[in-house]
């Protein structure tokens, strides 16, 4: 049987938790997730309020071949 196939357009928040979460209820080996994104991470926003008051933004960048790969 062959795994099911998902295509989801878009690595904000909706993206991303909708990837992670078929993910973890059809199992990680059964599913055929693909993420769309025009960027190579995703940013953190609600934290960026902090950026005028000195926080460092790199820390809000998350890259997304780190979560988003499939580790076989």
């Amino acid at each position: 049987m062959l795994a099911p196939r998902t295509v989801i357009l878009g690595s904000g928040f909706a993206g991303l938790e909708t990837a992670f979460l078929l993910r973890t209820h059809l199992g990680r080996d059964d599913a055929d997730v693909t993420v769309v994104s025009d960027r190579d991470d995703f940013l953190f926003k609600p934290n960026t309020i902090y950026l005028p008051f000195g926080a460092a933004e790199k820390p809000l960048h998350v890259p997304l071949p780190t979560r988003c790969t499939r580790s076989r």
